[in-house]
């Protein structure tokens, strides 16, 4: 099977709103927030342009416009409900397709989250990602299921929809720095929590703090880096 931009929409259009209750997906995107903050620290200066790429119904960006309000935020999915859900929180989205970014650029801050395993050509993505963004200007993408995560793939089996998924195949940290060479620098990978805490986040924070969260089968990876200088 050859997946295509309409088997990722109609899967997020239908399917995949049977996936979480509201409660637990906001555990998750509340999750995904603390982590991608975490991770910017002080490397991100706000007050300039934001994209998230793959915005789902919103929740994510709505947090962080909250955490920046002084950046001005835009972004889009591929799922026309999931635009409409963002929209009614009062942001600034549209309908596109992160395999066929069709953007001028100007940005401070590119993000997105789960949305990587889904593309496919992650190589022509970034290069992608490098021409939209101001020098100086940075990219974090994450959490993305990696492949040792061997309960995803049988999850996805399952399920009968690993065509969909099947692209965290290609998310390692060997990879992604291949990929990230050619237009980025300061490139720095990290892992923090998996789906398996999502809905007891203090779960999560305890084996944060006992270290556990190195181990590999615990753990989904996040990708930082920053525009190379020209």
């Amino acid at each position: 099977m050859n997946v295509t931009s309409k088997d990722q929409k109609d899967f997020y259009d239908e399917e995949f709103k049977t996936l979480a209750s509201p409660a637990m997906e906001e555990s998750i995107r509340g999750f995904y927030f603390e982590e991608i903050v975490s991770i910017l620290g002080d490397r991100f200066r706000p007050g300039g342009r934001v994209l998230e790429v793959g915005c789902g119904n919103g929740m994510l960006m709505k947090k962080m416009w909250e955490r920046y309000p002084e950046s001005s935020f835009e972004g889009f999915d591929i799922s026309e409900k999931n635009v409409e859900m963002a929209r009614k929180l009062g942001l600034d989205v549209s309908v596109g397709d992160a395999d066929n970014m069709s953007l001028e650029g100007g940005y401070d801050l590119v993000y997105g989250s789960a949305v990587l395993h889904h593309l496919q050509d992650i190589g022509s993505f970034f290069e992608q990602v490098a021409s939209m963004l101001n020098d100086g200007g940075v990219m974090l993408f994450g959490p993305e299921p990696v492949s040792y995560q061997f309960i995803y793939i049988i999850w996805h089996k399952l399920r009968r929809i690993w065509e969909i998924e099947k692209g965290m195949m290609n998310i390692t940290e060997k990879k992604m720095r291949l990929l990230l060479a050619g237009s980025f620098e300061n490139v720095r990978i990290s892992r923090h929590g998996n789906a398996f805490v999502y809905s007891v986040r203090p779960v999560g924070r305890t084996w944060n703090a006992l270290r556990l969260s190195k181990l590999p089968s615990l753990n989904d990876i996040y990708i930082y880096a920053e525009k190379r200088a020209r």
